[in-house]
C-alpha cells in the first residue's frame, strides 16, 4: 500500500466511512516493507492501514527521500444511511469504529475534508460482502453519494483537475489560447 501512495505522489484521495480498518501488527509486516519504509515500525499495532497510508502521504513520510503530498483530498462518509440499514449484522459491518482522533487529526492538516452522505438501497447487492466471517451480507449496497446536492464523483473530478491544473500549468491552455483555437 506505501508504495502505491508513493506512486500517486503529489495527489492523495482518500475515502473514509465509519470503520477505523485493519491494524497491523509487527508478525503483519514483512522485513522488507520495513526495511524500506523504516519509519513504519512506529505506528505498527497502533494505525490502521488506511491511517498509515495518510501518515506516509502527508504527515511522515515513512521512508527516506519523500515529501509530503501537496495536493490531498479527504472524503468522509456521514453515518447518517446506517439507521435505515435493517440487517444488524450489516449495519456492524458499516458502525462507527472510534475514528474521531483520526479525523480530528486529519482536520488539523490544512486539507479539506468533506463530509458526504450516501443512501443504503436494500434492493442492490455488494458481491464483496458475500463472505464476511462466514456470512453472506451481500443484500444491500450504499449509493447516491453526495456532498450538499453535489454527486460525489463530480466533486472529485473538480478537485482533482484542479489540482493537476496547478501541478502541472504548462500542459492546460489558458482563456485566450482557447478562444484562438475556436
Amino acid at each position: 500500500c506505501l508504495n502505491n501512495v508513493d506512486k500517486c505522489r503529489p495527489f492523495l484521495l482518500c475515502f473514509l466511512g465509519q470503520r477505523r480498518g485493519w491494524v497491523p501488527g509487527l508478525t503483519d509486516v514483512n522485513e522488507e516493507t520495513l526495511i524500506k519504509f523504516p519509519g513504519l515500525k512506529e505506528y505498527i499495532g497502533k494505525s490502521s492501514i488506511t491511517e498509515l497510508e495518510v501518515i506516509h502521504g502527508i504527515l511522515h513520510p515513512l521512508n527516506n527521500g519523500n515529501v509530503g503530498m501537496r495536493h490531498a483530498f479527504f472524503y468522509h462518509r456521514k453515518p447518517d444511511y446506517i439507521k435505515s440499514i435493517e440487517s444488524e449484522a450489516m449495519r456492524q459491518v458499516f458502525e462507527r469504529e472510534n475514528d474521531d482522533a483520526f479525523l480530528e487529526m486529519l482536520k488539523e492538516t490544512g486539507f479539506d475534508v468533506l463530509d458526504y452522505s450516501a443512501e443504503w438501497n436494500p434492493d442492490r447487492c455488494s458481491m464483496e460482502l458475500n463472505n464476511v466471517q462466514g456470512m453472506d451480507l451481500s443484500t444491500g449496497r450504499l449509493e447516491n453519494f453526495k456532498i450538499e446536492d453535489v454527486p460525489l464523483s463530480i466533486m472529485v473530478t473538480n478537485q482533482l483537475k484542479s489540482a493537476i491544473k496547478k501541478e502541472f500549468p504548462e500542459h492546460f491552455l489558458d482563456e485566450e489560447e482557447l478562444d484562438d483555437i475556436s
